[in-house]
């Protein structure tokens, strides 16, 4: 099944075009469509379509700049126009840059499509044949490779010979490296085999380079290269070509990405090891910038241990900081306990000891203090897989420490206001959904409403009835965004009698109808 992507600014153009004919019929589907070039050029490079159909006319970036931005990439995709008869002129100069036909918006017929695709299949079967004995033989040549390699990293004498005879072994050195794909997966999500063997193959264009899927999450690169008689020289004719494999990369995911580099080897009997420095590389990524090569050699000493009574000392300090409300006792041990002393390849196994002790802490004194995770992160579930698998140092401590500010604050907060506030903002959370007022709010905890009011005003900023306005209208959105439940269920399920008042309430709270705010989070 072919890709198919439409790009037009107006919503109606691009329904009508999915509507005119059936799709799956003709052998196409439609993966993707976007509102102007900008977006469409981005969605490109990653489901890669084999036909764009595209307006002209379009803000941001139009469809000529969008067609020449594909272009200058060497994109094969098969482009068609679709345009209004004042942009006529746009379509011709578009033609020049080997777009192969146009459509006229509000004239073309389903027959006309048709044929338009069955022209396109054609052009592709005459491509098709050119290329399919190269493409079937690379794809050939790469799974024979991989197994090539697997077998050597494990030592098997047969492979290490093939491998040496395959790539003329002599004065020749090599390294490994290993590219993580996670960085990858977070931008476009699940990667698709073809792309991988895409990147694999690119990678394969660099001369003496050999490359394994080793998981469904790394692409093991083994790099041969003449030897030299200088250090220096051979360091740089790694970097180089590192710096080659990166740009080919960036050819079809369009961003840098990290990774973890050996040291240089002489013998093929090292290639375990070879690998081994490659893993503990990436690894102390944690401790530098992420989008950049890590070298072996450059992790520091290794023997230095961090004591575990030091650590243990440092974090009860940290806690102490925290139970006496001192900031910056607390900034400066969270430093120390993830700062220069963690660093080390020796010293990882720590960063989860760290963890560890920390995620049970702020556990604790969730359950010890009776915090409301609503109040604290929106309800948000607090998952030690989440602080332990952060990409650096850095956004571990961040992580602890803006959490255990959340809590100062929040206790803070509580200890603030009066007991019948307290009284009052614990009232609303458990009643939001009955018809409560001011006076109900009143009468259950035992005072004046005037007096209540007043108090509450002073505490909080707010009036009772607009604290229970926001309230009920931030349960709403958490039932629109997450239930999908019917907008006349949500009305009565947050407490409002009537639409009028719901809808009113809304927009005083958000500056949005409801209807406009759903709109905006699914454009």
């Amino acid at each position: 099944m072919k890709k198919v992507m439409i790009v037009d600014d107006e919503r109606p153009a691009r329904e009508l075009l999915k509507m005119a004919i059936d799709w799956e019929k003709a052998g196409y589907e439609i993966v993707a469509e976007a509102k102007n070039g900008k977006d469409a050029y981005e969605q490109c490079k990653l489901c890669k379509p084999d036909v764009v159909i595209t307006d002209i006319q379009m803000p941001v970036m139009d469809g000529i700049q969008f067609i020449e931005a594909v272009k200058r990439e060497k994109g094969r995709q098969h482009f068609v126009i679709l345009s209004c008869h004042e942009s006529f002129q746009y379509a011709q100069k578009a033609m020049k840059l080997g777009v192969e036909d146009y459509l006229i918006k509000d004239s073309y017929s389903s027959t006309e499509l048709y044929l338009l695709l069955e022209h396109l299949n054609d052009r592709e079967d005459e491509c098709h044949f050119r290329d399919i004995n190269n493409l079937e033989q690379r794809n050939e040549n790469l799974e024979g490779q991989e197994s090539l390699i697997r077998q050597a990293v494990l030592g098997d004498a047969v492979a290490m010979e093939k491998l040496q005879k395959t790539i003329g072994y002599g004065r020749k050195q090599f390294f490994m490296c290993l590219l993580p794909l996670k960085e990858l997966q977070e931008r476009i999500g699940r990667i698709p085999m073809e792309i991988i063997r895409e990147i694999q193959l690119l990678i394969g264009d660099v001369p003496n380079c050999f490359t394994m899927a080793e998981d469904a999450n790394h692409i093991l690169i083994l790099v041969f290269f003449e030897s030299n008689n200088s250090l220096l020289k051979n360091i740089n004719s790694r970097h180089l070509i590192l710096a080659r494999i990166r740009e080919q990369m960036e050819r079809i995911i369009d961003m840098s990405m990290t990774m973890g580099c050996s040291n240089i080897h002489q013998n093929l009997s090292e290639l375990g090891v070879c690998i081994e420095e490659a893993k503990k590389a990436l690894k102390y990524m944690v401790f530098t910038r992420k989008r950049k090569v890590v070298y072996f050699e450059a992790i520091p000493d290794t023997t230095k241990l961090l004591e575990v009574d030091m650590l243990n000392k440092y974090i009860a300090k940290a806690q102490e900081a925290f139970e006496n409300e001192d900031n910056e006792n607390l900034q400066k041990y969270l430093n120390q306990i993830y700062g220069l002393d963690m660093q080390g390849m020796a010293q990882c196994n720590y960063l989860e000891y760290a963890n560890s002790i920390f995620y049970g802490y702020i556990n604790q004194l969730i359950s010890q203090k009776r915090l409301n995770l609503e109040k604290l992160w929106n309800g948000e579930i607090l998952s030690f897989s989440e602080l332990n698998n952060l990409e650096s140092v850095k956004e571990m401590r961040e992580w602890i420490y803006s959490r255990l500010c959340s809590i100062m604050q929040a206790l803070k907060q509580e200890y603030e206001y009066s007991e019948y506030v307290s009284k009052s903002i614990a009232y609303i959370k458990q009643n939001y959904k009955d018809d409560i007022k001011v006076e109900s709010i009143a009468d259950s905890i035992g005072i004046h409403k005037v007096y209540l009011s007043r108090v509450f005003k002073k505490e909080t900023g707010v009036s009772l009835n607009t604290y229970l306005n926001e309230y009920r209208i931030k349960k709403a959105i958490e039932m629109m965004n997450v239930n999908n439940m019917r907008m006349s269920d949500i009305i009565y399920e947050v407490g409002y009698n009537n639409a009028q008042n719901y809808y009113y309430a809304f927009k005083q709270v958000t500056g949005v109808t409801p209807r406009e705010y759903m709109k905006n989070v699914h454009e």
